[in-house]
């Protein structure tokens, strides 16, 4: 499927296609194993850090994140726009307790100000049509922390990433009805407009950069030049 414009797709568009493509985000190693691994190694060791009782994931989908973010929490809220996700998500993890699975547009969450310490919107923020509005209720929504996953808008222009896909061949992010890269500049500047502050920035790499370069550059984080996805930690401004 060919990406379309923000001009162009329409949110019931969007939301079909999650619905149509539940099967292929509910796989274990979605959407491959090594970034996968290393996204929910990176979380879990940042939310161990987070005395808290309660984490919102915006963006949920099938529930990749739900491990991790249970371990770390009393009770996780669990979301997504597209009710087929919802709906595998929760078959999926039925014998937990103390989560809840709801569909709801990451733009426009029915929840009161400040009902969550933690807020988590990981690989969602870049298929919204509004990522600004969506970052805003993610500020509106935390009381300590937000955590943010998303594709670096800068990857493209790294002479490391293009030697490295010369040599791999990856469908990663392709197919989606909807995908922009939102730069760091904006997110900061939204988040500091609702009183949040980056705290920590930090590069997540392509499931096929070998693992001698990930750690390499994951040690020396050089995020804005060579990271496939930016780790974004922004945390309230008392």
């Amino acid at each position: 499927m060919k990406i379309k414009s923000r001009n162009k797709v329409k949110k019931k568009e969007i939301v079909e296609f999650y619905n149509n493509f539940v099967d292929e985000l509910a796989r274990e190693n979605y959407p491959e194993a090594q970034y996968s691994i290393t996204r929910l190694k990176l979380l879990d060791a940042e939310l161990s850090k987070i005395e808290n009782n309660n984490i919102l994931d915006v963006g949920g989908g099938a529930g990749l994140l739900v491990p991790v973010l249970y371990k770390n929490t009393k009770t996780l809220t669990e979301t997504d726009l597209s009710p087929r996700l919802v709906k595998k998500a929760k078959e999926r993890y039925r014998n937990l307790k103390s989560i809840k699975f709801m569909t709801a547009d990451g733009e426009n969450l029915k929840f009161r100000d400040k009902s969550f310490d933690v807020v988590v919107c990981s690989e969602a923020i870049e298929h919204m049509l509004k990522p600004e509005k969506a970052l805003k209720e993610l500020c509106r929504l935390s009381k300590k922390a937000i955590l943010i996953t998303t594709p670096n808008v800068f990857n493209q222009r790294s002479l490391l990433v293009r030697f490295v896909k010369l040599f791999h061949k990856t469908n990663q992010h392709s197919g989606q009805i909807y995908d922009q890269k939102v730069e760091l500049s904006k997110i900061r500047k939204t988040l500091e407009e609702n009183k949040f502050k980056i705290t920590k920035v930090k590069g997540l790499y392509y499931p096929f950069t070998p693992k001698i370069i990930c750690n390499f550059l994951e040690k020396i984080n050089i995020a804005p030049s060579y990271a496939s996805c930016l780790y974004i930690k922004a945390e309230a401004v008392k």
